[in-house]
């Protein structure tokens, strides 16, 4: 080190990177990790509302099939919910299919939601419960406030009991 000059730290030089002044590269004979894309690019599922862990009951109809069940989440865009099996349900009586617009009624503890839903994806579950995702359709901005405060209320009351990665 009489001659001044600074020696690199033995990782950097075995790794074969120069001064930071100049361009780094990998040493010679490393091999490049290839980045292949594997196809078009998608969307990510990205939610429009904020939802939150409620169970609250709900009923939901089409035809002359009713289902009376419980929310698993909601929000202001729509509901998941479960159901046990009706006995004609799948037999006698055809699940709607993906896309039917459902009537859904929806217990909010003091107030009650009547409204049309669209029934986003079904799925039979190992416990013998059927799950159902719905997507509310032409909700008035006054249902979706009252369905917001009902979420933001469970939010905050999750958070003070120490629930804060609730999904």
């Amino acid at each position: 080190m009489a001659s001044g000059r600074r020696r690199r730290p033995p990782l950097a030089r075995a790794r074969g990177y120069r001064h930071h002044r100049h361009a780094r590269s990998p040493p010679i004979g490393c091999a490049q990790p290839a980045v292949q894309g594997s196809g078009p690019a998608s969307r990510l599922q990205r939610r429009d509302a904020v939802r939150a862990p409620i169970g609250l009951e709900v009923i939901v109809a089409w035809d002359q099939t009713v289902l009376r069940g419980s929310t698993v989440d909601l929000s202001e865009n729509g509901l998941m919910c479960v159901f046990r099996p009706n006995g004609d349900l799948g037999v006698g009586v055809p699940y709607p299919r993906r896309g039917a617009v459902l009537s859904v009624r929806l217990n909010l503890y003091s107030d009650e939601l009547a409204t049309n839903a669209l029934l986003v994806r079904r799925v039979s579950r190992k416990d013998q419960l059927l799950e159902w995702s719905l997507q509310f359709v032409d909700l008035p901005e006054s249902s979706a406030d009252l369905i917001r405060s009902h979420v933001f209320t469970a939010l905050r009351n999750a958070r003070a009991r120490g629930l804060t990665k609730l999904y």
